[in-house]
């Protein structure tokens, strides 16, 4: 447990800092109301299921909302069901989970949130975001589904206007009444129109009349919150933009947001069977043409916003863990914004089962621990702003091994993987350039294979040049075929050992991801 707690105090760092809401845009970056720069680094607590958000029959919500805090987060995306404001907005917490029969809820709720049972589900939802307001914890209200009930697949009805529980006239009502209802409440800084438009009645033309009508309507009711935009086939594709943009104008409000498991595409068996170089690259392509080129140029571009992604954190099988890697360096190497999937542990009511446990979720079954200290751990670096885009700081590198969540901290004469919030800085110049500490004249040299990679004053030779090696991302070689390399198994110092490369490039070889080292851009450190 002391364990446990030390590292959520690490972790509170990362989300102390305020920022001036609400918040705007200014190119790809979302800033606060003082032109700072603002990372959200979130994650998903659902509340559509039940219009109730899942947890509060297994802890106070000040608890849930003090642990979010701490461990790093500064804001969660809480969703809800179009049905709870048009519909049943006015229900009776405790009548709804005893006339839906669901007593374990409801002994719960009695027991942690016995205030909650007589609010109505607005404001049982209003009392979550207070909550979290209060420890300094943002919220962004995503529209996740119409009818309440577990989200998603083509056939649920819910996929797309039109659908059998999809009205866009009900949901256009949701979305003002949402939109006014939280006007005077800061800490709601955000709206997404919808999550995951899918199924066989999607249509780019009817996509481009609602949303620019959810858009602007929003934006009319509450010109204080960012509005989140997603697009086709399951928040993946937003292609169709390059063609045609959307006739908005926001007053730099606008976000685009995207989707990513190792599932999306129908891609979970290839992260089994084939090499995780040849793998990443393919998705890092993928999500540049669909949607990464929104974000564009320094003056026309927008933020793009990682909105869910996520693994079995209780299984850590071989393909999450492949795909898992990949992503957490494209996210460190672009610094997007991003909210986990997901927060919660546990739900009161999934698949007929009461109680039912959230593997995906940060928080165990209890709601008190951290369901995966080692995951969490891994999501340190890009819980940080690594670039200030309107500071006048030099970009430096920080020395990212995505695979363990570690940073490459010099000691001595060696190189440690450690922790990232205190990692060493770089430089580097690119291909067949050293990689130097900042501060010293010193740079990495490789001493041979299986040896410590070491610091030395002479930079000049093969050992201490560094390029990537062939068709890989990530995988940072020497001139002589050695590559960087880190298992927390066998040692906690940086390594270099011969470079485990395929040809062709995507047969799959064990332990690439123990090469990955991403030199990340930055100026904060």
């Amino acid at each position: 447990m002391s364990f446990i707690i030390a590292i959520l105090l690490i972790f509170s760092s990362l989300s102390s800092s305020s920022c001036a809401v609400p918040l705007s845009t200014r190119s790809r970056w979302i800033v606060d109301d003082s032109g700072k720069r603002v990372k959200l680094a979130c994650v998903n607590w659902a509340g559509h299921i039940q219009m109730l958000p899942e947890g509060l029959n297994k802890q106070p919500l000040s608890n849930i909302a003090k642990q979010i805090s701490s461990m790093g987060f500064n804001c969660v995306r809480l969703t809800y069901a179009t049905y709870m404001f048009t519909r049943h907005g006015h229900l009776n917490v405790g009548e709804y989970l005893e006339h839906n029969k669901l007593t374990l809820a409801l002994e719960g709720v009695k027991k942690h949130n016995p205030n909650i049972l007589n609010l109505s589900v607005w404001d049982a939802q209003k009392a979550v975001i207070d909550a979290l307001g209060s420890q300094g914890v943002m919220v962004i209200l995503d529209c996740h589904v119409s009818k309440p009930k577990w989200c998603c697949n083509d056939n649920d009805g819910n996929g797309f206007f039109g659908d059998q529980y999809f009205d866009p006239q009900d949901w256009l009502n949701a979305l003002s009444t949402v939109a006014k209802r939280y006007i005077n409440t800061p800490m709601v800084i955000g709206m997404s129109l919808r999550n995951e438009f899918r199924g066989r009645r999607q249509d780019q033309n009817v996509w481009y009349t609602y949303v620019e009508q959810g858009a602007n309507l929003i934006h009319k009711k509450n010109p204080n919150v960012l509005i989140l935009i997603s697009g086709l086939g399951y928040d993946i594709d937003l292609s169709f933009l390059k063609k045609k943009p959307l006739n908005l104008n926001l007053h730099n409000k606008l976000v685009y947001e995207i989707h990513r498991y190792a599932f999306s595409q129908a891609q979970y068996g290839f992260w089994s069977n084939t090499s995780i170089n040849y793998m990443c690259q393919k998705v890092a392509q993928e999500i540049e043409a669909k949607s990464g080129f929104l974000r564009g140029g320094r003056q026309n571009g927008a933020p793009l916003m990682l909105t869910e992604f996520g693994i079995d954190l209780d299984q850590n099988s071989q393909p999450d863990t492949s795909f898992v890697t990949c992503l957490l360096a494209w996210l460190a190497e672009n610094d997007l914004d991003w909210a986990i999937w997901s927060g919660h542990g546990s739900y009161y009511l999934r698949d007929g089962k009461q109680d039912a446990d959230e593997s995906y979720g940060m928080f165990d079954g209890t709601w008190s621990k951290v369901r995966n200290p080692g995951f969490h751990t891994k999501l340190q670096l890009v819980q940080q702003i690594l670039q200030a885009p309107f500071s006048t700081q030099p970009m430096d590198r920080v020395m990212y091994h995505p695979l363990s969540g570690s940073c490459g901290m010099a000691q001595g004469n060696e190189v440690q993987a450690g922790d990232c919030l205190k990692t060493s800085v770089w430089s580097f110049n690119g291909d067949g350039s050293p990689i130097r500490l900042k501060g010293s004249n010193q740079c990495l040299k490789a001493a041979g294979e299986g040896s410590p990679v070491v610091l030395t004053d002479y930079c000049s030779g093969e050992s201490s040049s560094w390029k990537l090696a062939p068709k890989s991302m990530y995988q940072l070689s020497n001139g002589n075929g050695l590559c960087l390399h880190f298992d927390s198994s066998i040692s906690n110092k940086v390594l270099t050992k011969k470079c485990i490369v395929t040809d062709p490039d995507y047969v799959k070889l064990p332990g690439q991801e123990s090469q990955w080292f991403v030199l990340v851009q930055s100026n904060t450190k």
